[in-house]
């Protein structure tokens, strides 16, 4: 199933997913053999990033259903794991 959800995200260009946890994986995995699984296919295997710890409470106490979503700019080259400084615009 989360190949085909994979896919799905690819074939529809999605370039960033996120949530409000810190881990979009089952922890741990069924699999003791594999570490963080769904993080390896989004970025290594499908080149589409993965942001953690997002905060939306201000987002849904504003009702802000549909807004635009700027991902900031990391200010580190050739990193692959950085803070960065979203905003959400009405």
């Amino acid at each position: 199933m989360q190949n085909l959800v994979l896919f799905h995200l690819s074939e529809k260009g999605v370039v960033l997913v996120g949530a409000d946890s810190w881990s979009l994986d089952t922890l741990p995995h069924e699999d003791q053999k594999q570490a963080f699984p769904v993080h390896q296919m989004l970025a290594v295997d499908n080149g589409i990033q993965v942001l953690e710890n997002i905060l939306c409470e201000e987002l849904a106490e504003d009702k802000a259903w549909e807004f635009m979503f700027v991902p900031g700019h990391p200010k580190y080259r050739g990193t692959t794991q950085v803070q960065i400084n979203p905003v959400g615009i009405r």
